[in-house]
């Protein structure tokens, strides 16, 4: 809830100010009560509503009683329910970077489960993650159409740029975004700017998706401190833990190991995504005007796992070569795969440690899925390895989405799926 001063109340803050011999915008006021400065002055102005708790702490810092400061009628009036759609508030919206989305198959259970995490749940980070392909960003941006009527600033950046941004580069141009000033004096240190934003996302309801975050884990930009790109993870788990009112959004082809120890809370949704069923894979098949029969189609989307950028990339294939005709490929069937996936999945394995690039390429290597003790029997072939060493590589595998896991009774198997089998045999070289 926001809260706005009555003119009453701010004559009791000033005289409590002057007493304290401190200036209307003085940082010894702002810095005590751990707000922005621009928080302050909204406050002041007693025109626009801010956060509840920055209001308690500017009117505590000077000494003064709360209650007596705000205006209950007028906070009332401006006063957000949880169901509303701030119809009365304008959206400020940054997404120049942000996809068309134009074909959306699939998905509604997903969709309307992330929608009431953000608007019923008011989680804080939301973590979309899942494969190369599987449909992250255009989940994402359908999610955003949803739900952005809910908040103040809407903004999307994408961190599929090589170098990404580093952290002070990114938080930078957010701050000067959402308070649309573009000389605020800001600070020079990535701590500071960690503490500024969420200063200002405990005043504001903003949302704000981060697209592609995996590569602020795998850059290797040498002109910068790595410190930059590690802080990222940093602010994730700040944002995850502190109160506040907005939400980020980040889709990632890893599980942020920073928000692991918060995905139990309900302010964290960590949701990982999974291939589409069976009957939004078929209207791809469809879309592409493929020729096949029941049993045909159900062989490509399961050996494609339901995943859309596979789905397509092989359709446009089969067009092209045999018209379209499944019954052709068929006699001359082959796993196939775009550039892009190829890429991502070498690109996922460059910073693997021994024993994972070990532990996936036996688990490749197998035509079914390898139970664990067979898989632990095969790499104490070459070298010793303990459960302990062997479960944390099979966990980081997982969390980079390059492996799938299942259970038949007691014993656990391990997978991978068809197209990252191939890419990863490519890579390394098996036969």
């Amino acid at each position: 809830m926001g809260l706005i001063a009555s003119d009453q109340g701010l004559k009791i803050v000033e005289k409590a100010r002057i007493a304290k011999s401190w200036g209307r915008q003085s940082v010894s006021w702002y810095g005590e009560a751990h707000v922005s400065l621009p928080t302050l002055r909204r406050f002041l102005g007693g025109k626009q509503p801010i956060g509840e708790d920055n209001f308690k702490e500017i009117c505590k810092a000077v000494g003064v009683d709360w209650e007596r400061v705000v205006d209950w009628e007028k906070s009332h009036k401006n006063r957000v329910d949880d169901n509303s759609d701030l119809a009365q508030i304008s959206l400020k919206e940054d997404c120049n970077e942000m996809p068309d989305v134009q074909v959306f198959y699939g998905r509604e259970k997903q969709l309307e489960d992330l929608k009431q995490s953000i608007l019923q749940n008011k989680s804080r980070v939301v973590a979309i993650w899942g494969p190369i392909g599987i449909g992250k960003t255009t989940l994402a941006a359908k999610l955003t159409e949803k739900v952005k009527s809910d908040f103040e600033c809407f903004i999307w950046r994408s961190l599929n740029y090589a170098p990404p941004p580093t952290l002070s580069e990114l938080l930078s141009s957010l701050i000067k975004f959402i308070l649309s000033e573009e000389n605020t004096d800001l600070p020079s240190s990535v701590d500071d700017l960690i503490r500024y934003l969420l200063q200002i996302f405990g005043d504001r309801r903003v949302l704000l998706v981060l697209d592609g975050y995996e590569n602020v884990l795998r850059n290797q930009d040498l002109r910068v401190s790595q410190t930059e790109y590690e802080k990222y993870g940093e602010l994730l788990k700040f944002l995850g833990e502190r109160k506040h009112q907005s939400c980020v959004l980040i889709t990632t082809q890893e599980e942020p190991k920073e928000l692991s120890s918060l995905k139990y809370i309900p302010s964290v949704n960590l949701s990982r995504l999974l291939g589409l069923d069976f009957e939004a894979s078929l209207k791809i098949l469809n879309a592409k005007k493929l020729i096949f029969a029941p049993q045909q189609a159900e062989k490509l989307i399961n050996d494609y796992q339901g995943n859309p950028l596979a789905l397509n990339h092989i359709c446009e294939h089969i067009q092209k070569v045999f018209a379209g005709d499944v019954s052709h490929y068929e006699t001359k069937y082959t796993i196939l795969f775009p550039l892009e996936f190829e890429t991502a999945i070498n690109k996922n394995c460059d910073s693997l440690s021994k024993l994972e690039s070990d532990t996936l390429k036996i688990i490749a290597t197998e035509s079914t899925p390898i139970e664990y003790e067979k898989l632990k029997l095969k790499i104490q072939n070459n070298f010793e390895v303990s459960n302990s060493d062997l479960q944390i590589a099979l966990s980081s595998l997982f969390e980079r989405s390059l492996i799938e896991r299942n259970s038949q009774g007691s014993a656990m198997f391990y997978n991978l799926q068809p197209v990252i089998r191939k890419c990863v045999r490519k890579l390394y070289g098996i036969m």
